[in-house]
């Protein structure tokens, strides 16, 4: 029986390569596309994929907490993250939320296919320029103090704090992500809050430590 895969990317013509590449693998059967995160998680339930490929940057609802979403109601589905990212953070998050799988988008068509036949496999696949970072050696088993902390995280607070952490200030963060004054410093008290942090010097030794400055 092939393996029956979701996938997921806000950008078509990411999400219609991949299917491309899939479709030259007899193995695999591409049962859908999602253009977000919420119809990614709506898809997962309703279809019962093996495998869900997905981009972690997606608007409605990102691949973080779509993987948690999709998980909770189907645990026995695997999910592979596909970004443009490769920080820690990114990586942890992923695998903390229970992906199997970590794919530059670099290496998409190098790595998807021989990644899904791994992790159907029952594997932990890392694609080219991935490592596994501190506090996820065990996707299956992480260290739930920290992991809680940074899985908590949104994308738009992982900007904010790498924005703080490079030295703008609240009216330079709003201006440069189209926000309110108000907003950033809703999202700060609550970035604070999530990391039990108390101070920008705090923030800014957090941030260097995991690779948030460049962001």
């Amino acid at each position: 029986m092939a393996i029956r895969v979701l996938l997921a990317d806000d950008h078509k013509l990411m999400c219609e390569g991949m299917s491309s590449l899939l479709e030259k693998d007899p193995a695999i059967e591409v049962i859908a596309l999602a253009e977000n995160g919420l119809e990614a998680v709506n898809l997962a339930e309703a279809l019962k994929p093996d495998i869900v490929v997905m981009d972690i940057t997606m608007p409605d609802l990102d691949g973080i907490e779509a993987c948690k979403q999709i998980l909770a109601h189907r645990p026995e589905t695997i999910v592979i993250a596909v970004s443009v990212h490769s920080e820690p953070y990114f990586v942890r998050s992923m695998l903390n939320a229970g992906a199997k799988g970590y794919l530059s988008k670099m290496a998409v068509y190098n790595d998807l296919t021989t990644a899904i036949h791994a992790v159907s496999g029952g594997e932990v696949f890392l694609g080219d320029h991935i490592t596994m970072p501190q506090n996820a050696e065990n996707p299956n088993n992480p260290e739930k103090e920290t992991a809680a902390r940074l899985a908590g995280l949104s994308i738009r607070e992982c900007e904010i704090i790498a924005l703080l952490a490079e030295g703008f200030s609240t009216t330079e963060i709003a201006s440069k992500l189209d926000l309110s004054e108000n907003t950033i410093g809703a999202h700060r008290q609550n970035i604070m809050k999530k990391l039990d942090l108390h101070s920008i010097a705090e923030l800014t030794k957090f941030a260097i430590r995991e690779k948030f400055i460049g962001l």
